[in-house]
C-alpha cells in the first residue's frame, strides 16, 4: 500500500508546488477535442481527453470530470466529481468526490466531512486532517495525522510523528503504525487489530560514509568515462560552455528541463496511446539526472584546471577532479543541498547542450575560393560582352548601300555641280 503513496507523492512532487499567478487546465473528451476556458480570474482551464489538469496559485472548482483530476497549486479548494484524484499543494480543503481512489501530498491538508472516497486513500503532508468516512484502506505519511469522528472500512498504514484521534473512530481492519509514534486519544477508537512495527535507524559510521562516497565517485567516473569515450564531441562541447553567460544559460536550460519534462510525461499518460512513449521519457529522465552529475564534474574539473590553475592536462583526469570536488562539496551541511541543486541543473542544461545538433559552418577557404570562380566568371562574360558589341559595330559600318540611297547621292553631287 505504501509504495502508492509515495508514487502519488512524487508525481506531484516533480510538477511543483509554487505561486503561479494563473491556473491551467487540460482536459479531453473521447473525440479528441482541446478547447480553453478562463472559468474565475487569474484561472484558466484547458481541456483535453476526459482528463483534468489544474495548475495555479488559488484553485476553487467544482467540475464535474469522467477521468483523471489532477490538481497543484499554492491554495486548493476542491468540490470536483471525478474518477481518480491526484492532488498536490501546500493548503489542501478536499470536499470533493472521487468515485475511486484519492491521492494526496502537500503540507496542511483537511479531508472534509462533505468529501467522498469511492476506494483507497493515500496521503501524504505536514499536518493532516481527516473527517470523511472512507470505504477502503488508508495510507498516512506525515509529521501529524488526526482522525476526527470518522469510519474507515479497511486497514489503516500509518507512518507519523505524531497521531490523534477526536471523537470517535470505527476501523474496521488493522491499524498498522510505527512503534515511535506518539498516539493520544487510542481510547477512543474501536478498532480490530493493531499492529507496530519497528523503525530501523541505520547507525552509519564515518568511515562507512567515505567509503560509499567513494564507489559513488568511482561509478560516476567509469560511467561517465564510457561516455566521453564513445562520444568525443561532449569534452569539445563542455570547454565551449566555461563562461560566465554561458553558465547562466546553462542553469535555465536545466530547470527548464527538469522541470518540463515530467510534465510532458504526464500529458502522453493522458493520451493513454502515449504511455510507451511516456515510460521511454520517464527512463531517460532518470538516466539524464545521473548523467548529469558526470556533465558537472566535467565542467568543474576544466574550470579548476584551465580557469583558476592556468594549465592543460587529459579531460579524463580533469573529469575525476570535478567530480571528487562535487561529491566533497555536497557533503557540506546545510549549502551541500543547494550545490547539490545547482550542479544538477548545470548537468541537465550541459547535456541538453551537448545532444543539441551543431550549425554547420562554412569553410573560409571554400568561400574564398568560390568568390574567387564567380568573379573570374563574371570576367569573362565582361569580355564576351564586350567583344559582342565590337563586332555587331563592325557588321554595322561594313552593311551594303541601298541603290535608293546611292541614286540619291549621286543626285546630290549633279545638284552641286550645276550650281557651280
Amino acid at each position: 500500500m505504501k509504495y502508492k503513496l509515495i508514487i502519488g507523492a512524487l508525481l506531484f512532487a516533480v510538477l511543483g508546488v509554487g505561486n503561479v499567478d494563473t491556473a491551467l487546465a487540460v482536459e479531453a473528451n473521447n473525440e479528441g477535442t482541446f478547447s480553453y476556458t478562463e472559468p474565475t480570474p487569474g484561472a484558466a482551464e484547458l481541456r483535453f481527453g476526459s482528463n483534468l489538469l489544474l495548475a495555479g496559485n488559488g484553485i476553487m472548482s467544482e467540475k464535474t470530470i469522467e477521468g483523471l483530476l489532477l490538481s497543484t497549486g499554492n491554495e486548493l479548494n476542491l468540490k470536483t466529481k471525478s474518477e481518480y484524484g491526484f492532488v498536490a499543494g501546500n493548503i489542501i480543503h478536499y470536499n470533493a468526490e472521487t468515485a475511486k481512489d484519492l491521492f494526496v501530498a502537500g503540507n496542511v491538508i483537511t479531508i472534509s466531512d462533505d468529501a467522498k472516497i469511492g476506494r483507497d486513500t493515500f496521503i501524504a503532508g505536514n499536518n493532516i486532517r481527516v473527517e470523511a468516512d472512507l470505504p477502503g484502506d488508508l495510507a498516512v505519511t506525515a509529521n501529524k495525522a488526526i482522525l476526527n469522528n470518522i469510519t474507515i472500512d479497511g486497514d489503516v498504514n500509518f507512518d507519523v510523528n505524531e497521531l490523534a484521534i477526536e471523537g470517535e473512530v470505527v476501523v474496521t481492519g488493522k491499524i498498522i503504525i510505527n512503534s515511535n509514534a506518539t498516539i493520544t486519544g487510542l481510547d477512543n477508537i474501536d478498532y480490530k487489530e493493531i499492529e507496530k512495527y519497528e523503525v530501523v535507524e541505520l547507525n552509519i559510521t564515518a568511515v562507512e560514509v567515505w567509503v560509499a562516497k567513494i564507489f559513488s565517485i568511482a561509478a560516476l567516473f567509469i560511467v561517465f568515462a564510457i561516455i566521453m569515450a564513445l562520444f568525443p564531441g561532449v569534452n569539445k562541447r563542455v570547454s565551449k560552455e566555461l563562461t560566465i553567460t554561458q553558465f547562466g544559460k546553462d542553469i535555465l536550460i536545466g530547470m527548464i528541463t527538469l522541470l518540463f519534462v515530467p510534465i510532458i510525461a504526464v500529458f502522453l499518460l493522458l493520451s493513454f496511446v502515449g504511455i510507451p512513449a511516456a515510460l521511454l521519457l520517464v527512463a531517460a529522465y532518470i538516466a539524464m539526472i545521473y548523467v548529469a552529475q558526470g556533465y558537472s564534474g566535467l565542467w568543474l574539473g576544466k574550470v579548476i584546471v584551465e580557469k583558476v590553475a592556468h594549465g592543460k592536462i587529459n579531460a579524463f583526469v580533469e573529469m575525476l577532479i570535478g567530480i571528487t570536488a562535487l561529491g566533497l562539496l555536497v557533503m557540506i551541511p546545510w549549502i551541500g543541498a543547494y550545490i547539490g541543486l545547482l550542479s544538477l541543473l548545470l548537468g541537465l542544461g550541459l547535456f541538453m547542450q551537448s545532444i543539441k545538433p551543431n550549425r554547420k559552418k562554412k569553410n573560409p577557404i571554400v568561400v574564398s575560393r568560390t568568390e574567387e570562380v564567380i568573379k573570374e566568371t563574371e570576367t569573362v562574360e565582361e569580355t564576351k560582352e564586350d567583344t559582342s558589341e565590337e563586332q555587331d559595330s563592325k557588321k554595322s559600318d561594313n552593311k551594303p548601300i541601298s541603290s535608293k540611297t546611292a541614286h540619291k547621292a549621286d543626285q546630290e553631287d549633279s545638284d552641286v555641280k550645276e550650281e557651280d
